[in-house]
């Protein structure tokens, strides 16, 4: 498997901080990059050794499928201090790298088509991951969605239910 993936963007999609903010790693919800600019065209080669794509997976547990996602929220929650907003960036399972244990998760950065909402993300990747699992795990996702979707409290509540969901998955012994 190729150790680095290449994207193309157009200059006006990458501001030149997130460039430099991907370059050296600083946000640690994305995959490492460096970038190569030619014109109105800027490539970029992401590091993903030791990663494989949320998408290529055929199935997932329940308890990995809500640590892939508590895992984004608490990294969103900390590129917003470097002012990469999660409405700026895309949240799909196909720009999403994890390792073989799901010890660590990583973003390719691909620019938002749409501006949606963190929460609004999250719930549709658990949709997406719920296909993935058994049908106790995916009545299980579709419950997490759900309860993501009707939070108003914000980022660490989130966070809090989601860990408390994968405790109670765990301890359940949902597949």
């Amino acid at each position: 498997m190729n150790e680095y993936i290449e994207i193309e963007y157009r200059r006006e999609e990458l501001r030149e901080y997130v460039m430099e903010l991907l370059t050296l790693g600083i946000c640690s919800l994305f995959l490492r990059g460096s970038f190569v600019s030619k014109g109105d065209i800027v490539t970029a080669a992401y590091l993903s050794e030791g990663y494989r794509p949320l998408d290529s997976l055929k199935h997932i547990s329940t308890v990995d499928a809500l640590s892939v996602v508590t895992a984004l929220f608490a990294g969103a929650h900390q590129c917003e201090k470097h002012y990469i907003y999660a409405d700026e960036f895309e949240l799909d399972s196909g720009c999403i790298y994890v390792k073989k244990d799901f010890s660590d998760v990583r973003v390719i950065y691909i620019p938002a088509k749409n501006r949606t909402s963190m929460t609004e993300k999250s719930a549709a990747l658990l949709q997406n991951l719920a296909e993935k699992c058994s049908r106790e795990g995916a009545a299980y996702l579709k419950k997490a969605s759900d309860m993501i979707r009707e939070d108003e409290y914000g980022c660490k509540s989130v966070l809090h239910l989601l860990e408390k969901l994968g405790r109670e998955a765990y301890l359940c012994g949902i597949e």
